[in-house]
């Protein structure tokens, strides 16, 4: 799956896609170095640059689309190399799960060439109903566009 982004990363992988992410000033501690929790930050932001590659937006503060009201059941990191100063960073994402209500999207953090592995993990979305709070099935679309993320189970 190809992203257009005015940001240039340069590599390729054999599943899922590559997002582009800016490291801001303001996502560093007193010490230059990305703060943990903000990893988590520059993770939800390729995913939310993926969707907004695919109609959603947000509108007077608002995410807006059949599937905008999602809640985060789980969110799991592992730290592997500290993100040193700020510029681009890129983000490989994969769906390792699309069920009926909920997506899992697992996640890299690499430098932009790829060639070093700042995180890893995987983020747990469940869709609700905007009035019930209540699990509420995907749209079509969504699943349309999530299908080539899915990663296949390797034999074995």
């Amino acid at each position: 799956m190809q992203l257009s982004t005015e940001l240039k990363v340069q590599f390729d992988v054999d599943h899922g896609v590559v997002v582009p992410v800016e490291v801001r000033l303001d996502d560093l501690d007193a010490g230059a170095v990305v703060y943990n929790a903000r990893y988590a930050t520059l993770a939800e932001a390729a995913i939310f640059r993926l969707w907004a590659q695919h109609g959603a937006i947000y509108r007077d503060g608002r995410f807006e689309g059949p599937d905008a009201t999602h809640m985060v059941r789980e969110f799991w990191i592992e730290y592997l190399a500290p993100i040193t100063g700020t510029g681009e960073i890129a983000v490989h994402l994969w769906v390792e799960r699309l069920g009926t209500t909920s997506v899992v999207y697992g996640f890299k953090i690499y430098t932009s060439d790829g060639g070093v592995l700042y995180a890893r993990g995987r983020r747990a979305m469940v869709n609700v109903h905007p009035s019930t709070r209540r699990p509420y099935p995907w749209s079509e679309q969504f699943r349309e566009w999530s299908q080539p993320l899915v990663r296949e189970e390797l034999p074995g």
